[in-house]
């Protein structure tokens, strides 16, 4: 998993900084089973730079036998 730290304003943990979850990790990403296409790896550049750090970003889950390109989760306090 990559954390990102944040800024105090992104923080929804109260803890003063927000931290953002990409699972899995940038470095792995060359190791996907379904490697992304040129259009994918342009739509994750956008979330990571334009959601806030409290997003959380999963790349090709496995969810009860499918595997969508992104998973976006956002905890709301």
């Amino acid at each position: 998993m990559l954390l990102q730290k944040g800024t105090p304003a992104d923080d929804v943990t109260g803890t003063g900084t927000a931290i953002r979850v990409i699972h899995p990790p940038l470095s792995e990403h060359a190791d996907l089973r379904q490697p992304l296409t040129p259009g994918e790896r342009q739509v994750l550049d956008l979330f990571i730079r334009y959601l806030p750090p409290a997003w959380e970003i999963y790349v090709q889950p496995h969810l009860n036998g499918l595997r969508p390109d992104f998973v976006l989760l956002h905890h709301r306090p």
